[in-house]
């Protein structure tokens, strides 16, 4: 929301303290209440609010539009590990992935890697890691970014296969080529930096990445 929404966010919660009983907030409340629910836009809190009044018998608080909005976090981490499993049938582990959360980024950086993840991934362990995956989750969702800004954690733009990990190592400074994990589309090229030396298995290449921060669990 901007600052012209300000009136229009006022008036619907004096809607709602009106069908609620309730004496309309004071200016300090609504400042707050405003400031916590900025990043969202006017719709998304419009129908938020709708959705609770029609639920619930008590006043809406901020924590209650913002879990509308976003649902619950074992949804979110629901809806994610959903997400993962379907990049992995779709590409498998060599192809080099991005998904839409710094939180699933940070997840599979912790539990291994994205090639490493994939290539571990067996039918009897699922319950378990989709359970390890919720838990990292939940703390990507609290500390990772993409830009590692005001103190957060910096995840990789995208997560490397197999083959990417090994033209890195094997000193081909070749652009990976980075597929959307949701929609399956090849994404902007980039350049990879240049490996060192000679040409390495790729297994090698695995137990380096492993060493340098992906073999975590």
């Amino acid at each position: 929301m901007s600052e012209r929404d300000k009136a229009e966010f006022a008036a619907c919660l004096k809607v709602a303290a009106d069908l609620y009983g309730r004496p309309p907030l004071s200016g300090e409340a609504l400042k707050m209440f405003f400031l916590l629910l900025q990043k969202y836009s006017l719709a998304q809190v419009k129908t938020a609010l709708q959705g609770h009044m029609a639920a619930s018998p008590y006043m809406p608080k901020p924590c209650d539009v913002i879990q509308r909005i976003e649902g619950r976090a074992e949804d979110r981490a629901a809806a994610a590990w959903a997400l993962v499993m379907k990049a992995v049938s779709r590409f498998g582990h060599d192809t080099s992935v991005c998904f839409p959360s710094p939180a699933i980024h940070y997840a599979l950086e912790q539990m291994g890697g994205w090639a490493r993840f994939c290539m571990r991934l067996a039918e009897d362990e699922l319950p378990f890691r989709a359970k390890d995956f919720a838990q990292f989750f939940a703390m990507g969702e609290r500390c990772a970014s993409w830009d590692g800004a005001n103190g957060t954690v910096k995840v990789p733009t995208h997560l490397a296969g197999t083959c990417e990990l090994s033209n890195r190592m094997n000193g081909y400074a070749l652009p990976a080529r980075v597929y959307d994990a949701e929609t399956g589309e090849v994404l902007e090229k980039q350049a990879l930096p240049a490996g060192a030396g000679k040409v390495v298995p790729i297994a090698t290449a695995l137990a380096a990445q492993m060493r340098t921060g992906g073999g975590k669990r």
